[in-house]
């Protein structure tokens, strides 16, 4: 088969783009013998990147900078319709075009491989709770304006690929796209990942949080939390993630902040974790309890959002009330999770099958399958 690969490769970040998600993706395609893969690059570069992010800078308040919001612009939107054009026209015999965005339209059958749909950033940006924690960087107008292409060439698709059936299920509820056109394939592991055996970081047993958005990720339930359980429990918490905390906020005895650390260092944290907690305010996906269950650590999350598909409550880990801002709560759930010893030997048993999941193998081998699928019933 004859596969383009359509991404706006960052130039800054390389291959980085993305959170490692496309780079991981096409190394797995390139994997199987079968494919012969066209990487098309519909990414501005150069002299034309560094004029579109000027002509798109506003001043963000949540962020307390200037930012850039080319990203949903017109000119970029133009930018990627063209190149993704001349790459049908130099490779005209592609069987089919995974693409890492909308990018537009095609006379190839493209399948767009998404963990947040338009209209569901649309609805968070508008959405009083959620809105103060998600860092959109874009207008009202402007994301309506882009929900409204994204529906259309969504339309003209002969599938997408969903990271999460929460996601497959906003689309078809808010784009009314067609279920059976929507494939969940989940995601893998980056690229960055290793799980190769590393030393302990320290030697007390902790508790791991990971997040560099504090307050969306839920660390400040975390932290009052974890103040509430000190006494009954001798364990530490290890806070990742944030370049800074937080002003204001009082970390109580036992608590280590680390900060933004490699994704090198930052595994020996995930391989000797006791438990990974994060009640995550709003999360398109949150491969990183894939990355904690991967390393047998159980999981405390928030019954929201594509949590639940990691999570089975009382299972390999525990589940908040979807709307709780209660530390009482989540005190009460770490405690039980710290003194359940078959939960972890469950999560520890079941590694291999994490693994294997949450591999980009396994999300390859899935898309290419839906691929097949629908060319043979074309013919």
């Amino acid at each position: 088969m004859k596969l383009g690969f359509a991404c706006a490769w960052d130039p800054n970040k390389g291959e980085a783009t993305w959170s490692y998600t496309p780079i991981s993706l096409l190394r797995a395609l390139l994997r199987m013998q079968e494919l012969e893969i066209t990487d098309i690059n519909v990414g501005m570069a150069g002299l034309l990147l560094k004029a579109a992010k000027l002509m798109y800078v506003t001043y963000h308040p949540n962020l307390h900078r200037f930012a850039s919001g080319y990203i949903y612009s017109p000119l970029h939107a133009w930018y990627t319709q063209r190149k993704l054009l001349e790459a049908e026209q130099q490779s005209p015999s592609m069987d089919a075009i995974i693409s890492m965005g909308d990018y537009g339209y095609s006379a190839t059958p493209q399948y767009p491989y998404f963990d947040v749909t338009m209209p569901e950033y649309l609805y968070i940006n508008q959405n009083p709770v959620l809105g103060k924690y998600e860092s959109v960087l874009y207008s009202s107008k402007t994301l309506n304006r882009w929900a409204e292409r994204q529906h259309k060439i969504f339309a003209t698709l002969p599938g997408v690929f969903s990271m999460s059936h929460h996601a497959a299920r906003e689309a078809a509820r808010l784009m009314n796209l067609p279920p059976e056109k929507i494939h969940v394939v989940h995601a893998g592991i980056n690229a960055e990942y290793s799980y190769a055996p590393q030393p302990r970081p320290i030697q007390e047993k902790f508790i791991l949080f990971v997040g560099r958005d504090f307050m969306r990720k839920g660390g400040d339930i975390v932290v009052e939390a974890f103040r509430s359980i000190q006494q009954k429990h001798n364990v530490t918490l290890v806070i990742a993630g944030p370049h800074k905390l937080p002003d204001g906020l009082q970390l109580p005895e036992r608590v280590i902040y680390i900060g933004n650390k490699p994704r090198a260092e930052l595994n020996q944290y995930f391989q000797h974790a006791e438990l990974f907690v994060m009640p995550s305010r709003y999360e398109a996906y949150g491969i990183v309890f894939g990355e904690a269950l991967c390393n047998g650590v159980p999981v405390i999350a928030r019954n929201a959002f594509a949590m639940p598909e990691f999570i089975t409550h009382g299972v390999n880990g525990y589940l908040m009330e979807a709307d709780s801002e209660s530390p009482d709560e989540l005190a009460t759930l770490i405690s039980m999770a710290l003194e359940n010893t078959e939960m972890k030997s469950y999560v520890q048993q079941h590694v291999p099958d994490y693994r294997a999941y949450y591999s980009w193998d396994r999300v390859a081998h899935d898309m290419i399958s839906v691929i097949k699928r629908n060319l043979a019933a074309k013919q």
